[in-house]
């Protein structure tokens, strides 16, 4: 198995023998492991990704919780002094991460992003996150796709910083349950193309109008899509009835924009007034309740409109 350059799946038992042969895969590029989230098994993994971080360009690592052990600290770990060294310098080669855990234990982040100067990808899950962690992230020189699932983040409100992420390509959301806002501050994302929330309680999209290379945005919520979501910089997100419902577009935003697919279910007005997205030329729209589709005639690009659901009121907002 010398020349082994992939290997994935691997579920590592009780004592997780099986992490110290990885070690010895020195060709080994990807690398999948199942891991327990206690310390035994922590401990191994982040040796052999000290080991091997001049070589692993692909790391996925799916974590069970162990609840007999409680949550672990960072500091409890017992890491020699040449593996800390080694995880603390520049990777050459990790360009796709993956952790997918119910855990606390994102600190762990840090130790494997860490002077990842190649780290391209990030797929979060249930890692529980918060806005401090997101420091070790943002900072990511070549970082352009960022996917947050199912409880990987827990604060109230997501800030994308002035001078921050400054290479994020794309940034997915799918499933957070905490989260309320979302706030791209001015000068923060300067490079992001592509937005996509599939929705559950986020009510606010904050100056995601006013990035000056969004292409894409799309917005998907299986029952509920709480409207209004784009709020201008600084304003507080009002107080949601069934009658204030609406997407609107507003004159001077998104001005790059090409694609807008909204999926929803609940009754819904979306509304672009003159000067909004002047380059839009795709609108996909699966609803089945939309009340109107207003402005379009204000949208000198658009060349394809797609609908799907059961509405029998849009077309006769449409022209």
């Amino acid at each position: 198995m010398d020349n082994m350059e992939v290997l994935s799946n691997v579920v590592a038992s009780q004592d997780g023998h099986e992490l110290e042969d990885i070690r010895k895969l020195w060709r080994l590029r990807k690398l999948g492991v199942v891991i327990e989230d206690k310390k035994a098994h922590l401990e191994k993994l982040l040796r052999v990704i000290s080991d091997l971080k001049d070589r692993i360009q692909s790391l996925s690592i799916p974590i069970h919780t162990d609840r007999s052990e409680g949550t672990l600290s960072y500091e409890g770990l017992s890491l020699e002094n040449n593996v800390r060294d080694r995880l603390e310098k520049n990777s050459k080669c990790l360009e796709s991460l993956s952790i997918n855990g119910v855990t606390r234990l994102e600190k762990h982040l840090s130790l494997l992003t860490k002077g990842g100067n190649e780290l391209t990808k990030l797929t979060l899950t249930s890692i529980l996150l918060n806005q401090d962690n997101m420091k070790n992230l943002a900072v990511l020189p070549n970082l352009h796709c960022v996917r947050l699932r199912y409880q990987a983040y827990t604060g109230d409100s997501l800030t994308f910083k002035k001078d921050e992420f400054q290479c994020l390509n794309c940034f997915l959301v799918d499933g957070l349950h905490m989260t309320e806002i979302i706030d791209f501050e001015s000068g923060a994302a300067l490079e992001l193309e592509k937005i996509a929330l599939s929705l559950n309680s986020i009510n606010s999209l904050v100056g995601a109008g006013s990035l000056k290379n969004q292409k894409e945005l799309e917005l998907k919520g299986s029952e509920i899509l709480p409207l209004p979501l784009l709020v201008e910089d600084g304003a507080a997100p009002e107080q949601r009835t069934e009658e204030d419902r609406m997407l609107t577009f507003k004159k001077m935003e998104f001005q790059h924009l090409k694609h807008l697919l909204v999926e929803a279910s609940l009754m819904t007005k979306i509304i672009f007034k003159d000067g909004a997205a002047p380059k839009l030329k795709k609108i996909t729209l699966s609803l089945d309740n939309i009340m109107s589709l207003d402005g379009v005639s204000n949208l000198p690009k658009l060349t394809e409109l797609e609908l799907e659901g059961h509405n029998n009121l849009i077309l006769l907002s449409c022209f």
